[in-house]
């Protein structure tokens, strides 16, 4: 086993060599695609409209049921592009919440009304 780092002008890199069990190594990996795959489906096929945040609040991913209710396109939802899409009486509470949550990192549970893809 051995450790060293390397210093460059612009990064320094650590390279640790450990004796690993390929074996092992194959079925975490195989246990991390299939998990990924599960979230996925249920993601995909569930009746929720979910999203994926950065801690930044910037959205990353959205639903396929959240596109096809909005009528936007997945880019358009990127971002704070989803915002646009709160009911006016909504929107000021929904947008103070999120910054909360940006700032303190808590989870949150809210309802709130979103345009649909035919303006209701």
């Amino acid at each position: 086993m051995g450790f060293k780092i390397a210093r460059h002008a612009w990064r320094e890199e650590a390279v640790l060599n450990m004796p690993c069990d390929k074996n092992e190594d194959s079925r975490t990996y195989e246990q991390l695609l299939e998990s990924e795959a599960h979230y996925r489906r249920l993601v995909e096929l569930g009746p929720q409209m979910s999203w994926r945040a950065a801690p930044d609040g910037r959205v990353t991913a959205m639903s396929p049921n959240w596109l096809s209710f909005t009528g936007i396109s997945h880019e358009e939802a990127l971002g704070d592009g989803w915002a646009a899409l709160q009911h006016p009486d909504d929107a000021p509470r929904i947008l103070a919440l999120v910054q909360r949550v940006i700032e303190t990192g808590e989870p949150y549970d809210a309802r709130h009304r979103i345009r649909a893809a035919d303006g209701s």
